[in-house]
């Protein structure tokens, strides 16, 4: 073997090794790369990863198109599962409505603590039939939605939202539920390398599994009605039928598999005749971010029940500045009197 043909041996064989080595380190990472994992493997990598998660941000739009208008929210906030029974997250939305003749977009923010929903509206569009400065009563203000009040109200029996976590934890199985159908060239999403793949909901998977959890969610509640799960699976094939196949975009960090991003865009046409929109395009991209880092979310100051807010309101239509609640049992007010500012009420023997 005469020096050329060693010489060009060599560099073959350091092009080899250092191509093998590449791959192998993947540092150099193309999608037929034999050392690159199964797109399958990532996914269910992404799902047990997230279920680790403790808090992380999140920012992104969803969109709805009607033949006659559409609808968008952008939101951003944070979520907070460090203490699984007692969940906290934040939201903030802008959201912008509009149709025939008609157009109005709204700001606002909601938190949930232990059970507790508040909301407050920052902007709010003028409400026909009543006054600017009740409607001004509502802005900024935040209100508080207790689900114990509600559903003690309601004379309802109320369910442990641990063993509802339970229930979802062994009947949701979200490794069958998802399906790879295929892999693209890796992206970065906020700097972060990323798989990125198109997934599908396995429709005969879904059948079985959504009928399951309703039944096991229905009997924590003593009085929900009996789940039929054979006409459960038989509306859920006809949507797939006439809606056809559900599919999203998906990126997964290459070092940590957190879900890093998420897009769902798809026309839904010729749906089951019940449905309230026959036709209509929805659309929603969310991005994830700050995974693990401090959230410090707390209960709104000066939060009112809508019921409190309502009294306020209707205090000044009968010229009384004292709430209706406080009124002695038993008092009546003549229809159409209206009780002078500053009166004393007495009290009732």
């Amino acid at each position: 073997m005469n020096l050329k043909v060693k010489a060009i041996v060599a560099v073959l064989i350091v092009a080899v090794l250092g191509v093998g080595g590449a791959l192998a380190s993947r540092a150099w990472d193309p999608l037929w790369n034999p050392f690159r994992p199964a797109p399958d493997k990532v996914v269910e990598k992404a799902i047990e990863a997230s279920r680790e998660v403790e808090t992380n941000h999140l920012n992104g739009s969803m969109e709805v198109k009607l033949n006659k208008g559409s609808g968008k929210v952008d939101f951003e906030g944070d979520v907070d599962n460090s203490d699984p029974e007692k969940p906290k997250f934040r939201l903030k939305l802008d959201v912008s409505i509009s149709g025939e003749g008609m157009e109005f977009s709204t700001r606002g923010e909601i938190r949930s603590l232990e059970n507790v929903l508040y909301a407050k509206v920052s902007e709010i569009p003028a409400v026909p039939m009543l006054p600017p400065q009740q409607v001004d009563r509502f802005k900024n203000q935040w209100i508080k939605f207790d689900s114990e009040e509600s559903e003690a109200a309601a004379q309802q029996p109320q369910m442990d939202p641990e063993q509802i976590r339970k229930v979802i934890k062994e009947k949701l199985d979200l490794e069958k539920l998802l399906k790879v159908n295929k892999e693209f060239p890796d992206e970065k999403v906020n700097g972060v390398s990323s798989y990125h793949y198109l997934v599908e909901i396995n429709e005969e998977e879904f059948k079985q599994t959504v009928p399951e959890l309703a039944e096991a969610l229905q009997e924590l509640s003593q009085q929900a009605k009996p789940v039929d799960k054979k006409k459960m699976r038989e509306n859920i094939g006809e949507f797939f039928n006439k809606a056809g196949p559900l599919q999203g975009e998906v990126w997964i960090g290459k070092k940590d598999f957190l879900v890093r991003k998420f897009k769902f865009d798809k026309k839904f046409e010729n749906l089951p005749d019940q449905a309230q929109a026959a036709k209509f395009d929805l659309s929603f991209e969310i991005y994830f971010s700050d995974f693990g880092k401090s959230i410090n979310i707390k209960v709104p100051e000066g939060a009112k029940t809508l019921l409190e807010l309502m009294r306020e309101m209707m205090g000044p239509l009968f010229g009384t500045q004292f709430p209706s609640d406080q009124l002695p049992e038993g008092t009546q007010i003549p229809e159409g009197y209206n009780i002078p500012q500053g009166t004393e009420v007495p009290q009732l023997p």
